[in-house]
């Protein structure tokens, strides 16, 4: 994972976006960084940004960054959307399987290195594995129009 990149990425939002940051304490180690749209797991450790600063939901249901049996492998496609005025707000990639396609916008996905992605749904959280499928971060998709 680009961690330097979502640092950069969640530092200029706290600079520019009032409350867009939110975190998680998954666990004594790691959080999860979101914007309500995205979530990494990030190594509390590692992390520079000063965690104080940043709205704690931990009270409320943490997400599970974990995968289950419902999941299945997504395959990347070539197919792009166009979200927003000429990609001002971003491309939509198609990601797809045997049951189901899904689109998750590209700028969300490029903090990762090798990413595979897992989901159960067109309308789900996207699961983003790296290094033997270890869940690293979720994605939510985007309802494309018709």
């Amino acid at each position: 994972m680009k961690t330097n990149r979502i640092y950069r990425a969640f530092f200029n939002m706290m600079l520019t976006e009032s409350m867009s940051v939110r975190r998680y304490d998954l666990d004594e180690n790691f959080i999860a960084l979101t914007d309500g749209y995205r979530a990494y797991k990030i190594l509390k450790s590692d992390c520079p940004l000063n965690l104080s600063r940043i709205i704690d939901l931990s009270d409320r249901e943490t997400p599970k960054l974990e995968l289950s049996e419902k999941h299945k492998k997504l395959a990347r496609t070539n197919e792009l959307f166009d979200y927003g005025y000429r990609g001002k707000h971003g491309f939509v990639r198609k990601y797809h399987c045997d049951d189901f396609d899904v689109w998750v916008n590209d700028g969300y996905v490029e903090f990762f290195e090798n990413p595979t992605f897992y989901g159960t749904g067109e309308t789900a959280a996207v699961m983003v594995c790296e290094r033997n499928d270890t869940v690293q971060g979720i994605v939510l998709p985007v309802r494309k129009g018709r």
